[in-house]
């Protein structure tokens, strides 16, 4: 279960989960990478790949639980996590079944601007910023995004 676009797992992951064992189901709601209880430097850091790994993360714990059926794990993605869940069963086979909550996808917002406002030029102009810092991880993960927007064939994006 992962979290809004910003949120820790004690917001609306927490509840969702608590509702789906409610139900019946194995749930866990978690906090991405660099946010809420989730280690890793810098802090409040976004990354949509390492946010996409996170649901797989997710799916490597829930398989070590002898009362979880691995061949029936699914994710669900509220808001900008639900472009996250998306993703993550597209590359991870693992996940059999998807659902989305107010889906937002924070990909393009952060590769083409909100609005798709944002110019090749501004992005590379980002990119020099960024590495005039001391901010290595934060480089990395903002070029590996630009890559993989651009080269992933298991990814579509809608370019105006």
């Amino acid at each position: 279960m992962g979290t809004p676009y910003g949120g820790v797992k004690e917001q609306g992951a927490g509840i969702y989960a608590q509702n789906m064992a409610e139900r019946g189901f194995v749930a866990i709601a978690f906090d991405e990478s660099f946010n809420g209880e989730s280690s890793g430097e810098p802090r409040h850091v976004s990354s949509p790949d390492i946010f996409v790994e996170d649901f797989s993360a997710g799916v490597d714990f829930l398989g070590t639980r002898p009362f979880v059926d691995r061949n029936r794990i699914g994710a669900i993605g509220i808001c900008g996590s639900g472009g996250f869940s998306i993703t993550a069963a597209q590359v991870d086979p693992r996940i059999k079944a998807v659902a989305t909550a107010s889906m937002y996808d924070i990909s393009s917002m952060i590769r083409d601007g909100f609005g798709k406002t944002m110019t090749d030029e501004q992005r590379a102009q980002t990119l020099v910023q960024l590495g005039e810092h001391d901010g290595k991880t934060l480089r990395m993960v903002l070029q590996k995004c630009l890559w993989v927007s651009q080269v992933n064939p298991l990814i579509q994006f809608q370019k105006d």
